[in-house]
């Protein structure tokens, strides 16, 4: 039998005459051949004197070494207090600081800058990534002028109002309109921004990054502001807290999510596998579990889904879900290895009878538990 293990010398001497010694007499108590390897050097465990020519000393530092990028120039925009992390031996993390609190703001209004770090070199250690950016916003605010297309308006016509900064910001800019006068909203006139239209999450391009998303499918808010976003493209599902400037990874490695739901445990599920499946997250955890269909195959049997779109998760943990390719609305309760069809074939719209469902696109639930279904090609819910 061969084992092995890898160890960290703490002792500040490292492996001295004393240590080897009593590392020695140790090793000749077990009935095995030991060896002990430092890089291109090895020792046999039983043995003082090859122990104390490995030379072995306190475990080692950590060195990263990166160059700096984006559009933040330093010096101008921001000061480093070093370009190199020193990780101490036996220390899990190394810092240094990144400050704005010395440079004088210089008036400009401007965009959000990035300040890019790239690794160039590390010691005694890898990294599966080999850079990092953060983003810096503008401390100046941009001069507003509102403006009007017109200075008067008949019945049935229209005007603008429009919103004009003196230069673009790194933050979005929200102007509440509020009507007075003797007119009265809803009886003399309408405007087309009854509620405030801003970019919660991604709004960045096209992208896997922090800051954007890709082909997003599906979305869920929790009592807390909290959006989370079935990103197809990137396969993975990503949490916008309020007011956040880039999501965080929540489940990742997801063939094409079309849809995700939050319970009130945390738990999160989501369609993926092409729409063969729906996969649950337990609050806390990154584990993925198949609690409806399978992730290998489609099909049309009960225990199969094929192309589901859509997912409704009840205080019970029944998993309903529009099953759009089979027609039917599929519920699978905790547990189960199989769905139950609660909706397809004849059902009545408008008071027509025999109106299949062909389609279904998306589901919910009302307080009172009826689910409510968009059906794409009857055009219906």
């Amino acid at each position: 039998m061969h084992c092995e293990d890898t160890f960290l010398i703490k002792n500040k001497l490292g492996l001295h005459a004393r240590a080897a010694t009593v590392l020695a007499q140790l090793a000749v108590q077990f009935d095995a051949t030991i060896t002990l390897f430092q890089d291109d050097k090895e020792a046999a465990g039983d043995s003082v004197l090859a122990l104390m020519l490995l030379e072995s000393s306190q475990g080692k530092e950590v060195k990263v070494v990166f160059t700096m990028g984006g559009t933040a120039e330093e010096l101008i925009d921001y000061k480093l207090s070093s370009k190199i992390i020193t990780i101490p031996a036996d220390s899990p993390t190394g810092a240094i600081t990144i400050s704005t609190a010395e440079i004088l703001a210089d008036g400009d209004v401007e965009v959000l800058d990035t300040i890019i770090f790239t690794v160039t070199e590390i010691t005694n250690a890898t990294a599966e990534t080999d850079s990092a950016t953060l983003f810096l916003e503008s401390n100046e605010s941009p001069n507003l002028v509102l403006s009007a297309s017109r200075e008067t308006i008949a019945e049935h016509e229209t005007f603008n109002i429009v919103a004009t900064l003196d230069a673009a910001t790194s933050k979005d800019v929200v102007v509440g309109l509020k009507s007075i006068g003797t007119a009265i909203y809803d009886a003399d006139f309408k405007r087309n921004s009854v509620i405030e239209i801003q970019t919660v999450a991604g709004g960045n391009g096209y992208g896997s990054a922090k800051n954007q998303v890709a082909r997003p499918r599906g979305i869920f808010t929790t009592v807390d502001g909290s959006l989370y976003v079935a990103d197809e493209a990137n396969g993975r599902i990503q949490k916008w807290a309020p007011g956040a400037k880039e999501g965080q990874t929540i489940v990742n490695d997801l063939n094409n999510p079309r849809d995700v739901f939050v319970d009130l445990s945390g738990n999160i599920y989501s369609v993926g596998g092409d729409g063969r499946a729906v996969i649950k997250t337990p609050f806390g955890t990154t584990n993925k579990e198949v609690v409806a269909g399978t992730y290998s195959e489609q099909g049309q049997a009960s225990d199969k889904l094929a192309n589901a779109q859509s997912i409704f998760v009840d205080l019970e943990g029944n998993v309903f879900i529009a099953d759009r390719s089979n027609n039917r609305i599929q519920k699978w309760e905790p547990g189960a290895i199989e769905g139950e069809t609660v909706a397809t074939g004849s059902i009545q719209v408008q008071g027509i009878e025999d109106s299949d469902l062909r389609g279904p696109l998306a589901i919910t639930m009302d307080l009172e538990g009826n689910l409510l279904i968009i059906d794409l090609s009857l055009i219906h819910i």
